[in-house]
């Protein structure tokens, strides 16, 4: 690891109550990259204990230019799982992905041993939230690895910020701000990349506050526009005689099942559709399970027609049999 690079670019970055800093442990050079983040992280325990919010978080953006810098130390335990027939471009970049990878779990242990509130006895007591640009910072850090994909990091990243919200406890100010301001981090990340399908995922995560389900449902529909808006519609009308909520479980697996076997109808008759070139006719025979209703029988023979032989003009022999009235429905 270049030291003296690295602290010449520090200096050419940092404010001045951090370079003297610098100026005063850096008088011997760190040997290697492990004394340089220890000897950082020691500054970061002196200006956690005098409650420098400023320094704590000049010193926070210090120790991460400090973690790209010692990357390649970093993956050093990591070095057999890199190609060696890669460029050396991909193996930079496998390189800062572990820093970045270490750095995000010493952001969440720093996080965990901040101290939350402090008595201010002026004018009465109250209390206050200390290091609270600090704690912020790594909040927004950590959930930067919020995806819309329930990869294992995302799925990290998101149940740190709520355990962020569920630990402030409700009724004082300076908490409620806090709440306010991850609130607005979950509305800023759930932009229009997120789709209403990935949300729908990350509302059944646990532990998840109604506050943030709030910021989730929200998003999916803006996210998802008028036509998911008016789906939602059709779909209530169409479970609304149904009524889930009272429905025993018996029940509601019956619907599924049913609910199952025509989507799994459509599959086939759409994989038919796709291997169709050159075919002039289809032959397909349904045979109705013994619970089908009438009306369900009719509604596939009349679906699986259509989607045979929509815009198309393909000769369809189709046959659909049985259920609860014996149907026999043919064409062709």
């Amino acid at each position: 690891m270049d030291m003296q690079r690295f602290l010449a670019e520090a200096k050419a970055d940092l404010p001045r109550s951090v370079i003297g800093f610098l100026m005063l442990f850096f008088e011997t050079l760190p040997k290697d990259s492990r004394e340089l983040l220890q000897k950082i992280e020691g500054w970061m325990l002196l200006a956690r204990g005098s409650y420098n919010d400023e320094t704590y978080l000049d010193l926070l953006q210090l120790l991460e230019k400090a973690y790209k810098f010692a990357a390649y130390d970093l993956a050093e335990s990591h070095v057999d799982q890199v190609d060696q027939s890669r460029s050396h471009w991909n193996r930079e970049e496998f390189e800062q992905n572990c820093a970045r990878k270490k750095f995000l779990e010493k952001l969440r242990e720093l996080y965990s041993k901040l101290p939350r509130m402090r008595e201010i006895w002026q004018n009465g007591r109250h209390e206050e939230i200390v290091l609270a640009q600090s704690r912020f910072w790594i909040l927004k850090e950590v959930s930067s690895e919020w995806a819309p994909e329930l990869t294992p990091g995302s799925v990290k990243a998101f149940q740190f910020l709520v355990k962020a919200f569920n630990e402030m406890p409700m009724g004082r100010i300076a908490d409620e701000k806090y709440r306010k301001d991850i609130l607005q981090l979950v509305h800023d990340k759930t932009g229009e990349w997120f789709k209403p399908e990935q949300l729908e995922e990350w509302l059944k995560q646990p532990d998840v506050p109604i506050q943030i389900q709030q910021k989730l449902l929200i998003a999916r529909a803006r996210n998802g526009g008028p036509k998911l808006t008016l789906r939602d519609i059709r779909n209530s009308q169409f479970l609304k005689e149904f009524n889930l909520e009272e429905r025993s479980e018996a029940a509601k697996k019956l619907g599924q099942k049913l609910l199952q076997q025509i989507a799994e109808l459509d599959h086939k008759v759409m994989k038919l559709i796709e291997l169709r070139d050159g075919v002039i006719g289809i032959s397909l025979v349904v045979n109705l399970p013994p619970c089908c209703s009438k009306e369900l029988g009719r509604d596939i023979f009349e679906r699986t027609r259509w989607m045979c032989t929509n815009g198309e003009g393909i000769n369809l022999s189709l046959h659909v049999e049985g259920g609860t009235a014996n149907l026999w429905l043919s064409q062709g």
